[in-house]
């Protein structure tokens, strides 16, 4: 599960997994994050969302720089055509409020505010530290390209020769001249901020001598939570029915990390202590389980071997 800390959380229905008339498909590995113009001066927009066959974001920025989020990063949005497998989508408010008039039939998109650059850059941080997006401009819509773009690059005739097509509507300009010469300015706060957002994202790691089984550190809970979320509910090892996270290190918590080590592709020594470093503590928080992959059978049971 994906979801910003910075964002009203409002999740639309129909894309949370296992709902009757769910839509939700898993979207393993995000490439690219591609902003978009809502032709709305709505400070919301889940209840327009929340129609059923409309398409749908991730993210909805409004003129004062709230964010909102409909849509788990986890699960693909339907914003974005071919590219909806691998993007993160994000649509702003661009009529309203502190905006001019505009023609919503033409092109005359007016800029973001400063509040939605402010906005965009942090929520493009986020989107980096959290699954690997690039902070680097989108040079297309081809497949496989990685990056921060916009929703035109996959749009007839701005589209190039291979690229993915992005929306049916040919000539559709979002999000407009003025955002898009924006684009570089977001890439630039978002890569200004990195490590302030990394700071939010991260808990402090215990110190070495706390890795001891009964050492207690408030950390061990976060750290719990996010076994919750690398180890499915067959795999976390626990002592009673559910697993249980901290504050004490147990030999639950030893088992779990050995089983984390080795997802992460660093197979654990079976003698020595179990212990994240700081490179493995910061990757348990930033990133997701590698898809495909499996726990050897040594690892594969849910009791500790010294329970």
């Amino acid at each position: 599960m994906a979801l910003y800390a910075a964002a009203r959380f409002r999740p639309v229905t129909r894309y949370k997994p296992g709902v009757a008339g769910s839509v939700a498909r898993r979207m393993p590995t995000a490439r690219r994050l591609i902003l978009h113009t809502a032709v709305s001066s709505n400070a919301s927009l889940f209840d327009f969302f929340s129609v059923p066959g409309r398409s749908t974001s991730h993210f909805y920025v409004a003129h004062d720089g709230s964010v909102e989020q409909h849509i788990d990063t986890g699960i693909r949005s339907t914003a974005n055509l071919q590219a909806n497998p691998d993007s993160v989508t994000v649509e702003s408010q661009d009529r309203g409020g502190p905006f001019p008039d505009w023609d919503p039939k033409g092109s005359d998109v007016p800029a973001w505010t400063t509040k939605q650059v402010e906005a965009l850059a942090r929520l493009a941080a986020w989107v980096h530290l959290v699954h690997g997006v690039p902070l680097e401009q989108l040079p297309s819509s081809r497949p496989g390209t990685r990056g921060v773009g916009w929703h035109r690059q996959g749009i007839d005739p701005h589209r190039v020769p291979d690229g993915e097509i992005w929306s049916r509507r040919r000539g559709k300009v979002c999000p407009g001249d003025r955002r898009v010469a924006q684009v570089p300015t977001v890439i630039a706060g978002a890569v200004a901020v990195v490590p302030e957002v990394s700071a939010t994202l991260v808990p402090r790691r215990p110190d070495a001598a706390k890795w001891e089984r009964g050492a207690s550190d408030p950390a061990f809970t976060d750290m719990g939570r996010r076994f919750l979320m690398w180890l499915t509910n067959d795999e976390i090892a626990r002592t009673g029915a559910t697993y249980v996270p901290g504050p004490r290190y147990s030999d639950v918590d030893d088992f779990n990390v050995r089983k984390v080590q080795s997802l992460m592709g660093n197979p654990p020594d079976p003698a020595g202590r179990a212990e994240l470093g700081p490179k493995q503590w910061s990757r348990l928080f930033l990133q997701r389980r590698p898809a495909g992959s499996t726990l050897p059978s040594v690892l594969a049971g849910q009791k500790p071997p010294q329970a």
